[in-house]
């Protein structure tokens, strides 16, 4: 099998799919680059919106305090068509931001 690969650059205006379990991924988190892999796809009751976890492949820091650090490695968020991340009514909130989805299926 050869290797397919699809790049998205984000958001766009026409609506993605988002990305399938085992895609890597690339973005914004929290202000902090990452990049990492889809790990588990999860009921929304948000119209057009998909649960989605991701695993960083390393931790991001979300930590804004010079003082001390939060770790985070697996996120879960809803995530629009667009490929930005949604609060509880669906409004964008930005805290996630995919820029690059690679499917390697």
């Amino acid at each position: 099998c050869g290797l397919n690969l699809l790049y998205l650059k984000l958001p766009l205006k026409m609506g993605v799919l988002p990305p399938e379990l085992g895609d890597e991924v690339s973005g914004i988190y929290k202000k902090q680059p990452f990049t990492g892999r889809v790990t588990r796809h999860f009921y929304s009751d948000i119209s057009g919106a998909k649960g989605i976890t991701f695993r960083f492949h390393k931790a991001v820091d979300v930590a804004t305090s010079k003082h001390f650090s939060n770790l985070r490695q697996n996120v879960s968020i809803i995530m629009g068509k667009d490929g930005i991340s949604l609060d509880h009514k669906g409004r964008a909130d930005g805290l996630l931001i995919l820029n690059q989805t690679l499917n390697l299926a």
